[in-house]
Parts: structure tokens; sequence; C-alpha cells
């Protein structure tokens, strides 16, 4: 079985739905999150103060920081961009077909003999053309002096384009999938309150 993390808690996080099928419903996430997610969650939410911004300069080196950082993106380059046609591939597959389904199922007699046959002629062409900009655009921008700022970027391979085409479209339930904004993280900070106080009762006994 799976082995979860002692320190992990079962929260519900509140978010609206901003792209994808139901945009703007609201739902209610639940996940199991360890007290180290918790926090970096939590911090996420706060408004960044205005002296942090001065005190880290563009050209730190550090441990996370520095021209090892950018070798080690530029080595990852082969790799972040195959890893991101294929993603963008694959989503960008399911879109089309979606739309497809749509003009074909629930259009007029004149979307299925005129969109539909377009969809079907060029879809080679643009599903490859997507796939390869979107590739080479996140190989580039995931070069970073920064290790926080490379992981960030390679986390989100395909940058939500199918997500924000199927929004333009006005066709978003054609989107391969949703993205929810969180309200905000009084759920999340009322979790870590009610963990750190009896961690700090404990201490105050000893």
């Amino acid at each position: 079985g799976w082995s979860v993390p002692t320190d992990s808690r079962y929260v519900t996080l509140t978010g609206t739905i901003t792209r994808g099928k139901k945009k703007g419903q609201m739902v209610d996430i639940h996940v199991t999150l360890t007290e180290k997610e918790l926090q970096e969650l939590a911090k996420s939410k706060e408004p960044l103060q205005p002296e942090e911004k001065g005190t880290k300069k563009a050209c730190d080196v550090g441990l996370y920081r520095g021209p090892h950082v950018v070798i080690w993106s530029l080595l990852c380059a082969p790799v972040v961009f195959v890893l991101s046609f294929v993603m963008s591939f694959y989503y960008g597959t399911i879109t089309w077909y979606n739309i497809f389904l749509v003009y074909n199922e629930e259009r007029s007699f004149w979307h299925k003999i005129t969109i539909c046959p377009f969809l079907i002629i060029f879809y080679p062409l643009l599903i490859v053309a997507m796939s390869v900009s979107l590739a080479v655009y996140t190989t580039v921008t995931q070069i970073s002096w920064s290790f926080g700022e490379w992981w960030q970027a390679v986390r989100d391979l395909e940058k939500g384009f199918c997500g924000w085409l199927s929004g333009k479209l006005g066709l978003e339930d054609c989107s391969p999938y949703s993205i929810v904004e969180l309200l905000d993280s009084d759920n999340v900070s009322g979790s870590l309150s009610s963990k750190a106080a009896p961690a700090g009762e404990q201490t105050s006994a000893v």
C-alpha cells in the first residue's frame, strides 16, 4: 500500500474554476498535504513585502542560484523539449477531438460540412505546429539563474495553452482540464494553527 507521511494533514481548499468546464463555479478540493507543503501554500497566498523585492538581486550566487543552475537548465533543455512536445501533443489532441465533437454533433449541418472537414485535413499541421511552438517556448523560458524559477517553469510544460485556446473560442467545455484558483488560505492557516498549538504546549511544558 501507499505510505502516508506522518506529518500529513487532510485539508479542504475552496476555489473557483477560472478556465475549463463549469467556468466560474466554486468547488471544494480535498487534498492531503504535508506540513511543509501547507506552509509553502500559505506563504504563496501572502502579499509580497516591498522590502523583500530589493533584498534579492538578479545575480546573487548561492546553492540554488548561479551559473551552475544555468548550465543545469541548458543540459535539461533537450529533455524539456521532448516532454513539452509530448504533453502539448497529448492535450492538443484531446482539445481538437472535443472541438470536433462539438461541431459534428451539436452544431448545425453547415458547421458539419465546413468546419469538420477543415479540422480533419489540417489536424496534423495544427497539432505539430502547436506542439513544436510550445516546446520551443518552454525550453527557452526554463533556462534560469534560479533553481526555484527553473522548477516552476518545468512543472508547467504545456503552459495552459489548450485551456486558454478553448476559452478564447468560447468552448470552455472542450478544455482537457480545469484550472482552479484558490480563494484564500484560511483553511490552510487554520490547519497550521491547529497543528502548531499542541506543539507549542509541548515545548512550554519541557
